[in-house]
């Protein structure tokens, strides 16, 4: 089970953050989509082991929800733009989008479904040259629905009839009811999950401990997951973003070991 950390996007000064992000802890490190290109990080991937496991925000979430029903010329250049980044060619290719392509489980309308399924599919090929994936998220929230989610995105990966295209977990372990079992969840989903991304608020007192990351990894044992797990704080405050780095450095010490 390898732990990745997230630097959030418009964190400010995040570049000076790189050198507290250490890989004796973090397999690997997620990044937004503009930070991709930058010096400084094609210069700290040289001198590390650590590898970009993911990348986020490849632009405004909103958009991209909504490109396959633009109109052609505009969702030529969405794919152009996108595509350009997921071929981008430098020491250290990244191995997982993470791209919000609008799929919504609430939703019954298949004609929008088969239409984001076609966008989707334009990107098979870049993913097949680059060896890389593309995961699609899944929300794991108050909102969340076990029987509606599991079959519904099921169906999206299968219909896509193409290996690399996988699903993230996004789990906001603090949002969700105590009846919520990990190991019902995992099972629905395992063969398909590229990363488990745990999301959490420190600005508003919600913090990560031992306790609660070992509700939701244990069970991942059993499930013999051998991917991702992407500690995402959702900050922007410096000092906050600091600590929250250091404190998960000493419960991943702590939790390592009773993770084999």
């Amino acid at each position: 089970m390898n732990f990745s950390i997230s630097i959030p996007h418009g964190l400010k000064d995040w570049q000076a953050y790189l050198d507290i992000l250490y890989p004796e802890y973090f397999h690997g490190i997620e990044i937004p989509g503009e930070y991709l290109a930058t010096t400084v990080l094609q210069r700290y991937l040289k001198k590390t082991s650590q590898k970009i496991v993911n990348v986020i925000d490849l632009t405004e979430p909103s958009i991209l929800r909504n490109a396959a029903f633009q109109e052609e010329k505009v969702r030529n250049s969405l794919f152009e733009l996108i595509n350009k980044i997921i071929t981008f060619d430098k020491v250290n290719s990244p191995e997982n989008f993470l791209i919000d392509f609008g799929f919504c489980p609430q939703s019954n309308n298949k004609k929008e479904e088969t239409q984001r399924q076609i966008f989707l599919k334009k990107f098979a090929y870049s993913l097949y040259k680059k060896n890389c994936t593309i995961s699609i998220p899944v929300n794991i929230n108050a909102d969340f629905s076990l029987e509606k989610y599991a079959g519904y995105y099921f169906r999206i990966i299968q219909d896509s009839m193409f290996h690399l295209f996988k699903l993230s977990l996004n789990i906001s372990p603090h949002d969700l009811k105590k009846t919520v079992k990990p190991t019902n969840i995992y099972e629905k989903f395992i063969f398909d999950i590229k990363n488990i991304r745990i999301l959490y608020e420190p600005d508003t007192g919600n913090y990560l401990t031992e306790k609660l990351l070992l509700f939701w990894l244990e069970p991942l044992l059993k499930a013999s997951f051998r991917g991702d797990i992407i500690i995402t704080p959702k900050t922007l405050n410096n000092n906050v973003y600091e600590a929250e780095v250091k404190k998960i450095t000493t419960i991943i010490t702590s939790i390592t070991p009773k993770l084999k």
